[in-house]
């Protein structure tokens, strides 16, 4: 992924507060699997609020995306900051201008269950919206309503069973995929079988 930071702004509809970051190349919601050079977007849910954790990975961080109130909440940290109106609507535009702007590369979506939020979870799931993706695999019992949907995805109750399907299926190198799933869902062993030397290389 490659993106400006004009091209973040423009797609989420949000206020840069501080220097607008000339790249992005990667973006990350879970503090624990932060990586230097990453952009932190804090969700936000019934019972967590993803904002609080900003300040672990703020010396890392290219540049923080937060709602209004969570934004205000960092005033103590230098970084520049996109404010937007919901941090899960955000990443859903991040993603689809960047697709837009893939060519001739196959776009691959393995998404598990989210359970991190909360009540909100069965209506959050339903509405996600994986037009432009070329394949979909959906992991889980939140992800069947979005199967449903999408009829030409395909549908797993549980990780085990994705990772038995999956493993007897070639991935190019060229291709895209990405990769989201609450860490309940244990999709960092799919991740593994994409990087492993089985020609799933991507």
């Amino acid at each position: 992924m490659r993106l400006s930071g004009s091209e973040i702004g423009t797609a989420t509809q949000g206020i840069w507060h501080g220097l607008v970051p000339e790249a992005v190349t990667g973006v990350c919601t879970d503090s624990r699997s932060f990586q230097p050079g990453n952009v932190f977007l804090a969700l936000r849910g019934p019972s967590f609020d993803g904002h609080a954790f900003a300040a672990s990975v703020a010396d890392r961080a290219v540049t923080l995306i937060g709602d209004h109130e969570g934004v205000r909440s960092w005033t103590g940290l230098e970084n520049s900051k996109l404010e937007v109106e919901d941090t899960l609507q955000a990443f859903g535009d991040i993603a689809h201008v960047w697709r837009n702007k893939l060519t001739n590369t196959c776009v691959i979506a393995i998404l598990g269950d989210m359970a991190e939020l909360g009540e909100s979870a069965q209506a959050a799931h339903a509405g996600l919206d994986i037009d432009g993706v070329d394949r979909a695999y959906l992991i889980g019992k939140q992800m069947q309503m979005l199967a449903e949907k999408y009829p030409e995805s395909r549908w797993f109750a549980n990780t085990e069973d994705a990772l038995n399907e999956l493993v007897s299926i070639t991935f190019g190198s060229g291709d895209a995929v990405l990769v989201k799933a609450s860490r309940s869902m244990h999709l960092e062993s799919v991740v593994e079988l994409l990087c492993s030397g089985d020609a799933h290389a991507v």
